[in-house]
């Protein structure tokens, strides 16, 4: 029987060959581009699969012969330059070369192609500790300036320095130092709503952006956010800025009401019987709804100042609004008539607006989207 094929599962066909060509012969293209390491790892794959393969083998002899060459070179290398992370890359090497040799223990047939892989493991911590000993004193170097950035660069100089050699000196407690040295003290100042006609308390719309700011300040590295109480506690003299949140407008609109009436109907309402059957008949209604609105809107101030200059170093003001809406309904006439959503607004019965309280706490709700995005936006900088 012959198979016939159409030239879609012809070109499916081609195509299938050709992957798995290619997979085949990765290993020894990657060789032929001098990528050593990568001739050596898909050699090895294919060896685990397949300890006879030849080409695997060839490229996996050449291969790993010549990775090792090259990282023991680079290493003498990198021990000759004035490179000050020089240790860090000499570390890297090594790791390489420790890689290399786990690949080759946990193939089976690559331990019969070559003798025991070498490992480097003392080599390597004394790179590691190298290293470390490089961040600690760039750390330390840096500390020595004086400054947020400085002090900011040494704080991850610091924690390299322990993520090289774990427990290295004091290196973590040095990077807390660091990172307070970096931070910006930001103390939050919330002025009282200075809104005559009412009597309003922001304790609300406070208390969401001091959620807010403890939430901000578990994440952020270099920014830190205060009350006036809590940094008076932290024995500093005078914070990096200070920013000023307060709301200087606010008004509620007058009391709108709209009233609109209208005839309903309905023709399939069973009005009766004869002879067993329903009788469908029409049914009216006269239906009169009421929409009672309020709205009310303000602004609030953003600032972000320098204490020291007294500079304002941001500003802006963050529109909200809040429209409280009302209704109702009435009808005279055949109930039956009704839709569901006549139904459902004659539950309603007339109420008063929300007193002014009510209504500034619901208007704040928007401006808070803003505000902490603002902040967000910011502080990133920093």
């Amino acid at each position: 029987m012959k198979l016939k094929f159409t030239g879609m599962k012809k070109l499916l066909l081609i195509s299938i060959a050709a992957i798995v060509l290619q997979a085949c012969s990765s290993g020894k293209a990657a060789l032929e581009k001098g990528d050593y390491d990568k001739a050596f790892y898909k050699s090895v794959e294919r060896l685990k699969r397949n300890g006879d393969n030849r080409k695997a083998n060839n490229v996996y002899v050449k291969a790993y012969d010549l990775a090792i060459e090259r990282h023991l070179r680079s290493i003498d290398q990198a021990k000759l330059s004035a490179d000050v992370y020089r240790w860090e890359k000499i570390a890297e090497r090594y790791q390489a070369l420790n890689f290399m040799a786990d690949a080759v223990n946990n193939c089976p047939s690559c331990l019969d192609l070559v003798s025991a892989p070498t490992y480097y493991t003392i080599e390597l911590n004394e790179a590691k500790y190298k290293a470390a000993e490089v961040r600690y004193a760039l750390g330390d170097k840096a500390m020595q300036q004086g400054t947020r950035l400085a002090a900011k660069d040494a704080y991850f100089h610091y924690l390299t320095a322990n993520s090289l050699a774990a427990g290295f000196k004091d290196a973590l407690e040095k990077a807390e130092d660091a990172r307070w040295e970096a931070t910006i003290k930001v103390v939050v100042q919330a002025e009282p709503v200075g809104i005559r006609r009412f009597e309003l308390s922001n304790d609300f719309f406070m208390s969401k952006i001091e959620e807010f700011f403890n939430d901000y300040n578990r994440k952020a590295d270099f920014v830190r956010f205060f009350s006036d109480e809590e940094f008076q506690r932290t024995g500093l003299k005078s914070p990096d800025q200070v920013l000023l949140i307060g709301f200087d407008e606010f008004t509620i609109g007058q009391t709108l009401l709209k009233e609109r009436n209208f005839d309903v109907e309905s023709d399939t309402v069973v009005v009766g019987k004869q002879n067993g059957k329903d009788v469908y008949g029409k049914v009216k209604a006269n239906v009169t709804t009421f929409r009672k609105e309020v709205s009310s809107a303000g602004l609030l101030d953003f600032r972000v100042i320098d204490p020291q200059t007294n500079k304002i170093l941001t500003i802006e003001k963050f529109p909200g609004t809040f429209v409280w809406i009302h209704e109702w309904a009435t009808f005279k006439g055949d109930e039956r008539a009704l839709k569901s959503e006549h139904k459902t607004l004659l539950k309603n019965r007339d109420l008063p607006p929300p007193p002014p309280q009510a209504l500034f706490v619901e208007f704040t709700r928007p401006i808070f989207t803003q505000l902490t995005g603002k902040v967000v936006n910011y502080y990133k900088r920093y």
